[in-house]
């Protein structure tokens, strides 16, 4: 690989814009100092690497390869030119039901995807969607898998992991599968038409009580969106994960056939 330009450090990584020598595409390398990490640090990352490799979908962020030395990992993945879905929301403020649409129905056919694959993402919200490119209609993939987790038929999960305004109710208590990632889907849904969270508040505690409770609002005035809008995040918003849809059946909610 040809270093091209320096795109960002961390405490520990730098990552940079690389060419391929032999195809000449480009693509990003993350490189990271193996004995600056703690053991839970390093197990993160190896989780996210491993995964990464096993997945082959357009929604989701592709690593293609990984190398090891005595002092550095380096993470060869695609190269993701488009931006944060996270930094749009602040720009437009909020996004018409279409655009809504075509963000949230290819996040949920990762989301169907992960699934399908016993894969449960644990963190997802529009800092974690990016776009492959600045282009009109560019797709969007899912990105930082750090946290996500390979469960078994049946089993619940105990670990608190997310996000203050996308983590859902069972989480918060506890005992959760994969319907967890269905309401923080809800949750992006509700931001992108909205331009604010269904569950907000001062503190991560005023959220979480809030979150908890499970009861929220839609905005009066403002953007005007769709009652079949509004259902639909109803249905991802449901408290009770056995009464949440899968991921399939939010795709084939009849909203999305009218956009």
């Amino acid at each position: 690989y040809k270093i091209i330009k320096k795109l960002g450090a961390g405490a520990f990584s730098e990552v940079f814009l690389v060419q391929n020598r032999v195809t000449g595409v480009f693509d990003v390398a993350k490189i990271i100092e193996t004995a600056s990490l703690s053991g839970f640090e390093g197990e993160d990352i190896m989780n996210e690497i491993k995964t990464l490799a096993e997945m082959d979908h357009p929604n989701i962020m592709k690593i293609k390869g990984y190398y090891m030395t005595a002092n550095h990992l380096y993470i060869i993945s695609e190269y993701l030119s488009g931006g944060e879905l996270f930094d749009r929301i602040i720009e437009a403020k909020n996004f018409s039901e279409a655009k809504a649409a075509n963000v949230i129905e290819q996040v949920l056919s990762a989301v169907s995807y992960l699934h399908k694959h016993s894969i449960i993402h644990r963190d997802l919200k529009p800092e974690n969607i990016v776009f492959e490119s600045k282009n009109e209609g560019s797709l969007i993939k899912i990105i930082d898998f750090g946290t996500s987790k390979k469960i078994g038929k049946d089993q619940k999960l105990k670990n608190r992991l997310g996000t203050a305004y996308y983590i859902a109710p069972e989480v918060l208590t506890m005992l959760y599968d994969s319907k967890c990632d269905i309401w923080s889907c809800g949750v992006i849904l509700y931001v992108l038409l909205f331009g604010i969270p269904p569950f907000n508040g001062k503190t991560d505690d005023e959220i979480f009580d809030k979150i908890k409770k499970g009861v929220f609002k839609f905005p009066e005035g403002g953007a005007k969106v769709s009652e079949e809008a509004k259902k639909l995040i109803a249905r991802m918003l449901t408290k009770n994960p056995e009464q949440r849809p899968t991921a399939d059946q939010c795709l084939k909610d009849p909203w999305f056939q009218r956009m």
